[in-house]
């Protein structure tokens, strides 16, 4: 009797594993080659949305498992869900980091666990950090301000008075704003106040309100990021300063593309975040298959124009419902 239970328990188990191959075989989906986490920085930003959309469509092209997590620009939740993927043993880890400090000892954790680290957009500075992936923060907005040197030049503007509305815990954003203010300050230009606006809305919105109306002679105005773009665009627009007031900044937008092609928003650096986010799974796809990858990785950017930017506009077309263009 014992023996009859066995083997019918047996045949039972080998009848599963049968079904489940035969299955796999049906569906055509073949269990995942990795498991990869992705903490991104928020999803208040199209950019990111973008940097996500990438990252997706690289794991769907290679039969990868990712799993996102989304801190909405919480540095301290960013730090615990990376902690999280190092618990769970995944095969590799993407940070879109927002305060590199804050992070380390969770990188080390992963460092620890043999788990690779790639970090995309934000820098981060780490051992156990193989690969970055970006774009040159420092030179772009040096380009920037080249570009707005020249405008100012031809409009016989000699002394420029302008202000900044930027995201003071982000190194990245610090990077750029740096940049941008010794380069102009190099021709005479004068930046008179700086904002934080935490690349968030709502924050970088009331920045873009209190910088004109404490300072409503404003020539310009240099936006770090893509919140404080679409902020200092819309404020622009509402206190009626667009025939006084130019914008520059970092990451297009539909707000963006429209103030371009109004011409008071004079140039906005362009990263591709949809690139950066594919990389970044491939590159640990790469690491898994023992290829060698370098340690940096360079994104290109360039600088959109009223005359360029109608090769963006088909790819700009979602906005948030509260983007405040003003159209």
């Amino acid at each position: 009797m014992k023996r009859t239970t066995r083997t019918i328990l047996l045949f039972f188990v080998v009848l599963g594993l049968v079904c489940c191959q035969t299955l796999n075989q049906w569906t055509g989906n073949p269990p995942p080659t990795l498991r990869i986490g992705l903490v991104t920085n928020n999803l208040q930003a199209l950019f990111f949305n973008q940097m996500l959309e990438g990252a997706k469509q690289a794991a769907e092209d290679n039969n990868i498992e990712l799993l996102i997590k989304n801190p909405n620009g919480d540095p301290q939740l960013q730090r615990d869900y990376i902690q999280e993927f190092v618990a769970n043993q995944v095969d590799g880890i993407i940070v879109v980091s927002i305060e590199s400090e804050l992070l380390q000892a969770a990188i080390t954790s992963a460092e620890l666990a043999n788990i690779p680290v790639i970090a995309v957009d934000g820098v981060l500075e780490h051992p156990g950090v193989v690969v970055q992936i970006g774009v040159d923060n420092i030179g772009g907005s040096r380009q920037m301000a080249g570009f707005f040197n020249h405008w100012a030049r031809e409009q016989g503007l000699q002394a420029a008075q302008i202000g900044v509305i930027g995201a003071f815990e982000s190194w990245t954003q610090n990077q750029r704003q740096q940049a941008f203010t010794e380069r102009v300050t190099e021709n005479q230009h004068q930046i008179v106040a700086v904002a934080d606006g935490n690349n968030e809305k709502a924050i970088a919105k009331q920045a873009a309100e209190e910088l004109l109306t404490n300072f409503p002679q404003l020539d310009a105005i240099f936006a770090t990021g893509e919140p404080a773009l679409i902020s200092a665009i819309a404020q622009v627009r509402f206190q009626r300063q667009t025939d006084k007031t130019v914008i520059v900044g970092w990451d297009l937008s539909p707000a963006a593309i429209q103030g371009l092609k109004e011409g008071f928003v004079l140039g906005v650096v362009q990263q591709d975040p949809y690139q950066e986010g594919q990389q970044g799974v491939k590159v640990l796809m790469d690491l898994h298959q023992g290829k060698t990858v370098p340690s940096l990785m360079e994104i290109p950017i360039d600088i959109v124009t009223s005359e360029t930017v109608s090769q963006y506009e088909g790819v700009y077309r979602w906005s948030w419902e509260d983007e405040g263009t003003g159209i």
